[in-house]
């Protein structure tokens, strides 16, 4: 499901426009937005007055704004918040508040949500219709004035909702629940943790919306098979967990509570809040399997026997996720690596791993995030693996040798793994000098020599230059 999907017609456009921004350039050509976002030239034009009005409503520092009437520059003062600009769009769709309403009320009539939100009752019906289409992904289903399905989904789709798009003070405004932060304290203090700020934002949230739910339920049922469940329960991590949250939990006179232990701990897990280095992962059978399944996955996109384990949390959030959860939500469109684009036939393998050993019901969206996940742990690994560059530049004391200085450094800033220093007696991959120098005192494999102007095409040589070393290592 994307995030994208819930808000209103007009909003979408303005919010594809800004995303495209943010992953391109600070100035674009018009033809070419409009190319990209596939809209009539007017509606594109209406979008961007829209999107210039809300952008300086936000801040006043922000702007969007035409350039010789072919271009559009964005300009976002340093303290803007996109994830807080996005949430202005998000709290004014209707699929939005319908979802937060059938949230905070037990049950609730479709009269009611049309007074609320002032529109006919017709058009709740057809909302609704359409946001059922969306959480049939996640398992879930708003019928008979209310929310139906496991209610391990309906929390984690929640979570991951309110947590991807709610900012920061905002949250910290809602959940000031002194009970909930007390048994966050005694989760830290037994197990020697020390969440982070996110860490407890996100336990915070979690907590709430589990107490928010507690009266809300009818029988709940499990979506775990009996065998991973006796797993589960014989987690030393989990079996303190359960007895802390027993207490907690001792004040609600409902059935199966008890049942919130198993979705708080696997939400330790998929939220990478049990520390590697803790003794619970290396004493819990259940973490341990996945682990060996991990391996396997990693071994196949890097096409290394030895396991990196710096990726073991990474891999490990991801695959009990597609275990125990249904869907997943995508709060933009991703811009970076597929593995599926860079190796077709390690991501056919991996699949079949996953198939094979973890589950067979992957939806789509949750296939996007693993060939995202797969896609970044390729590209750290190989940028892991690349040598570093050493760049030595002459320097004879003079402002013209400051200056090449400071544009060869900026030049090659962009390139991983190169390093530009002043040269000196030590060895060097690259030696920069002017034409004049004499070269014999240092000690370099390759030598570049400066045409003596500082432009794009002294830049763009520069570059290639580097480029080829990096090749050769």
């Amino acid at each position: 499901m994307r995030l994208l999907n819930l808000l209103d017609k007009d909003h979408k456009v303005q919010v594809r426009i800004f995303d495209y921004f943010l992953k391109k350039e600070r100035t674009i050509k018009i033809k070419e937005l409009n190319d990209q976002i596939d809209v009539s030239y007017p509606t594109l034009q209406k979008s961007i007055t829209a999107l210039t009005v809300a952008l300086r409503e936000f801040d006043i520092e922000a702007d969007l704004v035409k350039k010789n009437s072919d271009y559009l520059q964005l300009f976002l003062p340093n303290h803007f918040s996109v994830k807080n600009f996005l949430y202005t769009y998000l709290k004014q769709a209707l699929d939005y508040k319908l979802l937060v309403s059938i949230f905070q009320e037990k049950v609730i009539s479709i009269t009611k949500l049309a007074l609320e939100n002032n529109v006919s009752e017709a058009s709740i019906f057809r909302r609704l219709k359409v946001i059922n289409q969306l959480l049939e992904e996640f398992g879930i289903q708003f019928k008979n004035k209310k929310l139906t399905g496991s209610e391990l989904q309906i929390q984690l789709f929640y979570f991951q909702l309110f947590n991807g798009v709610i900012p920061t003070e905002r949250l910290d405004t809602l959940i000031t629940n002194t009970a909930i932060k007390n048994l966050i304290n005694v989760i830290e203090n037994q197990f020697q943790l020390q969440f982070t700020k996110k860490q407890e934002q996100m336990m915070l949230l979690r907590l709430h919306i589990m107490q928010r739910r507690l009266d809300y339920r009818q029988i709940p049922k499990y979506d775990i098979s009996q065998d991973i469940l006796q797993q589960i329960e014989k987690d030393g991590f989990y079996q303190e967990l359960k007895n802390i949250l027993a207490r907690f939990l001792s004040r609600f006179a409902l059935s199966g509570t008890n049942y919130e232990a198993i979705y708080l701990y696997l939400f330790f897990i998929t939220e990478g809040l049990l520390p590697q280095e803790s003794k619970w992962w290396i004493e819990s059978p259940f973490i341990q399997y996945f682990l060996a399944i991990d391996k396997k996955i990693y071994q196949t996109i890097t096409k290394e026997i030895e396991y990196d384990k710096t990726f073991a949390t990474f891999l490990l959030q991801n695959h009990v996720k597609i275990v125990f959860y249904k869907g997943e939500i995508s709060f933009n469109e991703e811009d970076t690596l597929l593995l599926s684009d860079i190796d077709v036939q390690a991501m056919d393998q991996c699949m079949s791993i996953v198939e094979k050993e973890l589950s067979r019901k992957v939806s789509h969206s949750q296939w996007e995030m693993l060939d995202h996940s797969y896609g970044l742990i390729w590209d750290i690994h190989h940028r892991r693996q690349q040598k570093e560059v050493l760049v030595g530049v002459v320097d004879d004391g003079s402002l013209q040798a400051e200056e090449a200085f400071r544009f060869i450094k900026q030049t090659l800033a962009s390139m991983p793994h190169v390093t530009v220093k002043k040269a000196k007696k030590r060895a060097y991959d690259l030696l920069i000098a002017a034409v004049y120098t004499d070269l014999q005192e240092f000690d370099y494999q390759k030598v570049y020599l400066l045409t003596g102007v500082l432009s794009p095409f002294e830049a763009e040589r520069l570059k290639q230059a580097a480029a080829a070393i990096i090749k050769e290592k």
